[in-house]
């Protein structure tokens, strides 16, 4: 139909939507006239009616209320020649409206049948519960039941095609591959699937091979297999390498992942078992956690040993291993004798050489258990018995010992040793001696190297079965100059412990970063993990002081009981603050800083410009004065947070992220920052309450003491006199305390 004297012309593709991208061919065009005579308007009305009638009986989704006023529209009557105009102009003005709604329609079913089948083969692969599948189901049918009703906007159908098509990925599996039970070494399946919980976390359940006998077709591994990860979009997920990757029944704590696309590079080593398994993809990290425990028979020793020289070839090994067989006596532990010799007769080889072997390998370096600096092995005491990376040559990697007749005590699952002498009467007992165990803390420690491995600090058991002791931070409260060493870190150490049989302990890997940062005021435990080395290990940060360290072994937590605060002597404000906009340049002036005045409570006057973006200023406490980085940098937990002058105090947190930052009226401000409980509070810096009043003539005079200007002029040293004193309120310094004076 012509409207102002102009005719549209256009082409529908009849197989719309579902051939939508497909191109119309069009060759020559004619238009005829038809005029305005009721045989035009009857022509027009049937071209209409056909498209209608088409609609109507097509598999289209679209709204009820399109599809009722279409069917009016069909079944309605005209009989001159304006009624049949109207009645084609309405027929197309529905049919257009069918059509606009048909791909929202149509993207919202394709998204939520999606969602039902993979539902569908979750529940059929344990990857979601009965009642789940259920409301799943019953969720899909209400969503089909309103598309076919047309209940849905163009708008709500296309919010909920985006959801369902969010709920359809979040169904999609991680893959398990390696060397799986009942499944090809590394082949693909879809019987070891990971399928996202509540939480977000992918977990499930696998099998690894059992190999439990060292026999002729098992000659290379020992009961010991590859296990890595593949998604959707067949990415790998493997170890960062070794040693990290090796893990045995009783290593639960969480392990970084590396993400390749073309393959993995280091696959995640197991001991033979059944495991259940958290798969954090947004942290990329993964635990596993045994359900099943699968142990080999038997290992063998090699050495220097009585008629078994580590020196033979490969076949006289696999021949001779059965002389020094050590046995599983249960979780992992394994005994047996063995008869060390002299390494040799030179002078300084009195002591013999010792390692342990889980498989046979011609590399002789696959399942070695030894020392790569030769420790000596003492009788009667536990040590460390790391397992050798495949990737490494070590086949001169020994443990040592006096010779003679030894019993021997592995621990696999631990990796610990001890040797006995045969007439010990403690030799037959199982497992590790109470009194051998100790923690040593390790970290930024008073008198010792940053991660210095020493025995300085220990935690020794107490009567209630707890490890207890004093660890003593370095202190750098007067080091925090911008060149200086210390810059970077401000006045926080790191801290981790290790026990006397080699395992570590690090933070829970639920703790966030601000959650294992200690304070004084943080007394309450928390959780701990143990890992087999220190590998990628998380360690908690504390302020400087001394505090006495609780460790809860049974029911791994740990509390800090501080018993000196350390704190630095200022922190700085970063943000839109007038002469320092953004910087990190501080000076003993600077009015962007806030001094100490006491329990890690600071305090000074800033002087806020508008942001960029706003009417109002933006800000952030640094505790470092390192250029870059998140270091020691206090945020609220979302960016623009509003702070008020008088207002409520607005909770902070460290290492939150960089980008964050307060929202706060412009001009000078008072700012009052709790590093020990993590808040900041605003008041008005004119306020005259707490401010404390002295005389001219009653200034201390000592070096500690600096008086200052609310925009950071030092005016007062203690040291010369102050002549140009003027009345009003000033910021005094003393022995490292800040007040707010009246001058007067």
């Amino acid at each position: 139909m012509a409207r102002d004297g102009r005719l549209t012309i256009g082409w529908i593709n009849e197989g719309y939507p579902n051939y939508q991208g497909d191109w119309m061919a069009v060759g020559n065009v004619k238009v005829t006239y038809l005029g305005t005579t009721d045989e035009a308007a009857t022509a027009m009305l049937e071209a209409a009616q056909a498209r209608g009638e088409n609609i109507m009986a097509s598999t289209l989704g679209f709204r009820e209320e399109t599809r009722n006023g279409l069917g009016e529209s069909l079944d309605s009557k005209a009989s001159d020649y304006a009624a049949k105009c109207g009645k084609a102009e309405s027929i197309n003005k529905y049919c257009n409206e069918a059509r606009e709604t048909a791909p929202h329609y149509a993207a919202l079913e394709t998204a939520v049948n999606s969602f039902a089948d993979r539902a569908a083969y979750a529940y059929s692969h344990n990857g979601i519960s009965s009642d789940k599948n259920e409301s799943i189901t019953e969720e899909v049918g209400t969503v089909q039941g309103n598309l076919l009703m047309g209940t849905y906007s163009n708008e709500e159908a296309e919010q909920l095609a985006t959801v369902y098509t969010q709920k359809a990925k979040d169904l999609i599996p991680m893959q398990v591959r390696g060397g799986l039970e009942g499944v090809g070494n590394w082949a693909a399946n879809d019987v070891y699937l990971l399928f996202k919980n509540d939480e977000g976390i992918y977990e499930g359940n696998f099998s690894m091979n059992n190999a439990n006998d060292l026999s002729a077709t098992n000659t290379w591994w020992g009961n010991r297999g590859d296990l890595f990860f593949v998604d959707n979009d067949n990415f790998f997920y493997g170890s960062i390498g070794s040693p990290q990757g090796y893990i045995v029944p009783a290593d639960t704590a969480s392990h970084r992942l590396q993400k390749r696309y073309n393959g993995v590079q280091s696959p995640f080593q197991l001991q033979g078992g059944k495991y259940h398994v958290l798969l954090d993809m947004d942290n990329l990290d993964v635990r596993f956690q045994c359900t099943g425990e699968f142990w080999m028979d038997s290992l063998y020793c090699v050495g220097t040993l009585k008629d078994f020289d580590y020196t033979e070839d490969f076949d006289t090994w696999k021949t001779k291993a059965g002389l020094y067989p050590l046995r599983h006596t249960g979780h992992g532990i394994y005994k047996g004798r063995v008869t060390i010799e002299a390494e040799g007769d030179a002078e300084g080889q009195e002591l013999g050489l010792l390692a342990i072997m889980s498989s046979y390998n011609s590399g002789k370096s696959e399942g070695r258990y030894a020392s790569s600096i030769r420790t000596e092995l003492k009788h009667g005491v536990t040590y460390r018995a790391p397992r050798s990376a495949t990737s490494t040559d070590t086949e001169q990697s020994f443990f040592t010992a006096a010779p003679g007749e030894w019993i021997v005590t592995f621990d696999m699952n631990h990796n610990t040793l001890r040797l006995n002498r045969t007439d010990d009467p403690d030799y037959a007992e199982e497992g590790i001696r109470e009194e051998d165990i100790t923690w040593y803390a390790i970290g930024g420690l008073d008198g010792i190297g940053n991660w210095e491995e020493t025995t300085k600090y220990p935690l020794v058991k107490n009567k209630e079965g707890k490890y207890e002791g004093v660890v003593k931070f370095t202190d750098a409260t007067l080091d925090i100059a911008p060149n200086s060493p210390n810059m970077r870190w401000g006045n926080r150490s790191d801290l981790f412990f290790k026990s006397s049989l080699g395992m570590y302990l690090q933070p829970g890997t639920d703790l966030d970063n601000d959650q294992k940062f200690i304070t004084p005021a943080k007394t309450h435990p928390m959780p701990v993990s143990t890992m087999n080395n220190s590998s990628g290990i998380r360690t908690f940060q504390a302020v400087a002081g001394t505090y006495k360290v609780v460790l809860d072994e049974n029911n791994l937590e740990m509390q800090f009981e501080c018993l000196e605060e350390k704190w630095l002597p200022a922190v700085y404000v970063r943000g839109t603050l007038k002469d320092f906009r953004w910087k990190h340049e501080v000076q003993a002036d600077s009015l962007n800083v806030l001094r100490h005045v006491g329990h890690g409570v600071y305090q000074g006057v800033i002087n806020l410009e508008e942001d960029n973006s706003t009417t109002h200023g933006k800000f952030a406490i640094k505790a470092t004065f390192n250029d870059g980085g998140t270091e020691a940098i206090y945020n609220p937990v979302m960016d623009a947070m509003p702070i008020e002058v008088d207002g409520e105090a607005v909770p902070v947190f460290r290492y939150n992220d960089g980008g964050k930052c307060l929202l706060a009226p412009i001009g000078k401000l008072f700012v009052t920052f709790d590093m020990n409980h993590g808040w900041v509070r605003l008041t008005d810096p004119d306020n005259p309450d707490a401010i404390e009043k002295i005389g001219i003539s009653t200034l201390p005079k000592n070096t500690q003491v600096g008086i200052y200007t609310l925009d950071g002029r030092k005016v007062y040293s203690g040291m010369s006199q102050w002549n140009t004193a003027t009345p009003g309120i000033y910021i005094m310094v003393k022995d490292g305390q800040a007040r707010k004076v009246l001058v007067k």
